[in-house]
């Protein structure tokens, strides 16, 4: 697995969304953007999406872990890890910056093809 370090710049203006669902993660970037949304399950994520549609970065995870860990092998797995909010920025055109933080190599590649 290769681990890509990158440095994010943003604008103090900047409207951000953190999509993860891992409370240590969301408290890491909630101490780098605190004025930042967040959203901790697929479902959140959509209901954030549905009120704001004007985002300048999206921070997106894949894969669900803990209380929203979801089997590979459940054939609803894409509809139920944080894929189908990659599928709905996709389907709706989000022009903004999207960075894809995911530890699954596989599932990133996916969501970065969209």
């Amino acid at each position: 697995m290769s681990i890509m370090k990158a440095i994010v710049r943003i604008p103090a203006y900047a409207r951000c969304l953190v999509v993860e669902d891992n409370r240590a993660r969301i408290n890491w970037f909630l101490e780098k953007i605190p004025e930042c949304n967040t959203a901790v399950s697929p479902q959140e994520a959509l209901m954030v999406l549905d009120t704001v549609t004007n985002f300048d970065i999206i921070f997106l995870d894949h894969d669900c872990d803990g209380k929203n860990f979801t089997d590979p092998n459940d054939p609803e797995f894409l509809n139920k890890s944080f894929w189908c909010v990659a599928q709905r920025l996709h389907r709706t055109g989000y022009d903004g910056k999207l960075v894809i933080h995911s530890a699954n190599p596989v599932g990133e590649e996916r969501m970065a093809a969209l």
